[in-house]
């Protein structure tokens, strides 16, 4: 019982100990989810903001290479104008690309996109004045601002993005800090929890390991006492099953013990009771604790042998039989010298009776008075004539 309460405390322990770990992983896991997530939203956020700078210096060049070409007629502003439109092209795929947090975030993106369209048709008209017309028209129609108010949209646009990415770099920095703090606290938890089940199973154990160790040294004492007994020593369980068989048990019935464990005495043994029937020796061991008394055993060669048993019961720690202990001795050498004792004495008895007879005879044949006495001068016989 003692040793089931301990595995069902250690199962516990463990239990226990499983539970805590599975938990602190799973808030592991779901820190490292958010973790993730706030990278994410940094690296959208750097890059966002780099490809923003980008968009807005190179929409700036193309300005400046149209300005520049609407002034002076160089060619060679059209080709910066050229490299600075595949420039922005190439800003706004990569803008594109990128993977939005929320959809507020698309919108902005998609109505910038909108608005540098806006622009660079703006600068393809005035490029377009200049090659038809003459450069003092498409100058008259730089100076109506209406690509610098275009422009304007562009960069408060751009400004307003930027300022909702810095934030949203702060925010990540905020909970990366948060998340850190917190992890250290669930494993300084995780740690002392783990710390706290492992120690208390560990004294469990070694405290039941020792009560077992010492149960084990009183089981190895025992079981050498009863080998050192020179009689059978055979115990049984609660359903009567052989469930110790000593060596002189073996030598006296021819069974080793592996062939007796597990065996009913009553069948094994072919045991026929003498002083008691089977039913009073139970009683009596229910009742008293213990019986003493005369059987009969068979042997391995079936040899019948008389036994002088004393049975008694083995209470555990519950205060509950667990079993019987049997101490069998045998008396069949005694049994013969009794029997060849009685008839001895019988054979005396009536060789006296026959000697008395005879003497009795003689006596009363006696034609004088006849008495007999002792050394104290007592009468010890007197015939018919005295």
């Amino acid at each position: 019982m003692r040793y089931s309460n301990s595995y069902r405390q250690i199962v516990i322990v463990f239990l226990t100990a499983a539970l805590c770990m599975g938990f602190f992983v799973f808030l592991t896991f779901w820190n490292m989810n958010k973790q993730i997530n706030e990278n994410n939203n940094v690296s959208y956020a750097l890059k966002n903001l780099y490809h923003l700078e980008n968009l807005l210096s190179d929409i700036q060049k193309m300005e400046t290479a149209q300005r520049g070409y609407a002034i002076s007629g160089y060619q060679d502003f059209l080709q910066k104008y050229e490299n600075g439109r595949h420039n922005v092209q190439n800003d706004i795929h990569l803008i594109n690309d990128l993977i939005v947090p929320d959809s507020f975030r698309v919108e902005l993106r998609n109505k910038l996109f909108q608005f540098t369209q806006q622009k660079i048709n703006n600068l393809d008209l005035v490029i377009s004045i200049a090659r038809q017309y003459d450069l003092d028209s498409a100058t008259r129609y730089i100076k109506k601002n209406i690509g610098e108010n275009m422009m304007e949209n562009i960069r408060l646009h751009i400004g307003n993005m930027e300022n909702m990415d810095r934030k949203l770099l702060r925010e990540a920095n905020h909970q990366s800090s948060v998340m850190a703090s917190r992890t250290k606290w669930q494993f300084g938890l995780l740690a002392v929890a783990v710390f706290i089940i492992l120690g208390s199973n560990f004294i469990t154990i070694r405290r039941d390991l020792g009560k077992r160790m010492h149960q084990d040294k009183i089981l190895r004492f025992n079981s050498s006492l009863i080998n050192s007994i020179t009689d059978p020593v055979v115990a049984f369980d609660e359903e009567k099953k052989i469930s110790s068989w000593n060596r002189f048990a073996s030598e006296l019935y021819g069974w080793d013990e592996k062939e007796a464990l597990g065996k009913s005495m009553d069948e094994f043994l072919s045991v026929k009771y003498i002083s008691n029937s089977k039913k009073e020796v139970n009683e009596s061991i229910a009742s008293k604790g213990s019986w003493k008394g005369e059987m009969i055993h068979h042997t391995k060669s079936n040899k019948a042998i008389f036994i002088q048993a004393s049975i008694s019961s083995v209470i555990n720690e519950t205060n509950k039989p667990s079993g019987v202990v049997a101490i069998f001795t045998d008396i069949t050498k005694r049994k013969e010298v009794e029997s060849r004792l009685q008839d001895i004495t019988s054979h005396l008895e009536q060789e006296v009776k026959q000697k008395v007879g005879e003497l009795n005879n003689i006596f009363e044949r006696i034609t004088d008075a006849f008495i007999a006495v002792d050394k104290n001068w007592c009468y010890t016989y007197v015939n018919a004539k005295a």
